[in-house]
């Protein structure tokens, strides 16, 4: 009786899960219409990072490769520029060393992997009499967490990289799509507006 309940109640909310996923890709599909390029900046990483054997040229190195052989071109600083939004794609890795009180050494590493695009965004408040507020502001990002041995810092985060990347990659096929479907005269990144 009670699993035949869990079963009814499990069918009543799928319907529900589906429709937020739905708006969910949806809200985080839209903001990467238009986009055809990016700038790209990888953050400063943390004395545990360092120490767990990560480089900024490295890491810098792997989101290009895989950026580019997803097809997202690397914008010139002149391209940068003039790009509807001056989109930024950041990453930004945080780790923490995992000692033993017993032997007082780092055994491990958490590990928090963020790829996040960031761009100018139209605040909806501002003065009546004052024109729309810009900022920027992050409208698509992806995050790995991971636990690491004292040796695994580097090939977890490059796979965390992968992993982010590839979801990126996946919105962005997405938003293309989407992009075939709507009017030319609704996209804004085109227009320059």
């Amino acid at each position: 009786m009670v699993l035949r309940k869990m079963v009814i109640c499990a069918a009543l909310l799928v319907p529900h899960v589906g429709l937020a996923n739905d708006t969910d890709d949806n809200e985080r599909i839209l903001p990467l219409v238009g986009l055809r390029g990016v700038r790209v900046l990888i953050e400063d990483l943390n004395e545990h990072a360092k120490a767990g054997g990560l480089d900024r040229g490295d890491l810098r190195k792997q989101v290009v490769e895989r950026l580019q052989c997803a097809g997202l071109r690397l914008l010139t600083d002149e391209e940068f520029i003039d790009a509807p939004g001056n989109p930024i794609l950041s990453l930004t890795v945080t780790a923490a060393a995992v000692e033993t009180k017993m032997l007082e050494t780092t055994v491990g590493y958490a590990c928090w992997v963020e790829l996040e695009l960031s761009e100018i965004v139209y605040l909806e408040r501002h003065l009546a009499d004052e024109r729309p507020q810009r900022a920027y502001g992050t409208v698509w990002e992806a995050v790995q967490g991971s636990m690491n041995d004292k040796n695994g810092l580097p090939a977890s985060v490059k796979q965390s990289i992968r992993k982010t990347i590839d979801d990126l990659c996946h919105d962005l096929q997405l938003a293309r799509k989407l992009e075939e479907s709507l009017p030319k005269s609704t996209d804004a990144r085109e227009s320059g507006d």
